[in-house]
């Protein structure tokens, strides 16, 4: 059959790309602009998460305003409940129920994005997000109401440990002090995906030459 290596090439990419997708990881990536290991990739959505402690103690309005031309967060925004469900639930893994003993996934998670605070010995990471339908970076002006907060708490106790998941849609303070879930989009395809689109382009090269 003239058209056989192109079916056996389908057959092998698919189950290839398959793969690809489950092997999707959180990477610890360099910023030029905040350092080694500042940045959190999430090779399933493409979305890149600035660590929170880089982002610093900020209020609303100041850290929108810092994400704009010229500012220290410029290209990064608010994320969205949707895009710190799919981070939290599907790409890290956690659960959405209390966890005793301790969600090792969690641990994992608060060692990448960081350690905002300390209360009783117990770390949390802790920042605010948006709805992007509400607050815009070019409004005039910045609705507390609508930005929430998500928060990690790994909580100890003796030698036994448990932990927990919260995303709140309360408002908070304007004024108030506080790390920021900060994000930005990124096209760069995963190194899996990318290997086996080569491989596909140089067999269609290698096809049409015979």
């Amino acid at each position: 059959m003239r058209y056989r290596p192109l079916l056996l090439l389908v057959c092998f990419i698919l189950p290839c790309l398959s793969t690809a997708k489950a092997q999707a990881a959180l990477i610890s990536i360099h910023d030029s602009v905040f350092g080694s290991n500042s940045v959190t990739l999430d090779t399933a959505t493409g979305l890149e998460w600035l660590d929170l402690l880089k982002g610093g103690r900020r209020t609303i309005s100041s850290a929108i305003h810092e994400t704009r031309v010229g500012g220290e967060l410029e290209g990064w925004r608010h994320a969205t409940h949707s895009e710190i469900d799919a981070f939290f639930f599907g790409s890290a893994g956690l659960s959405r129920a209390f966890q005793n003993p301790a969600d090792p996934q969690l641990i994992a998670l608060q060692s990448l994005v960081g350690i905002t605070e300390f209360v009783r010995f117990t770390p949390f990471t802790s920042g605010r997000l948006t709805d992007a339908a509400f607050n815009d970076d070019d409004s005039a002006g910045v609705d507390p109401l609508f930005f929430g907060r998500a928060r990690l708490s790994l909580n100890r106790f003796g030698i036994g440990s448990s932990s927990s998941v919260s995303v709140q849609d309360a408002g908070f303070g304007r004024f108030s002090l506080t790390h920021h879930w900060l994000v930005r989009s990124t096209t760069v395809p995963e190194p899996a995906s990318l290997s086996i689109w080569l491989v596909v382009a140089a067999s269609l090269c290698s096809w049409r030459r015979r």
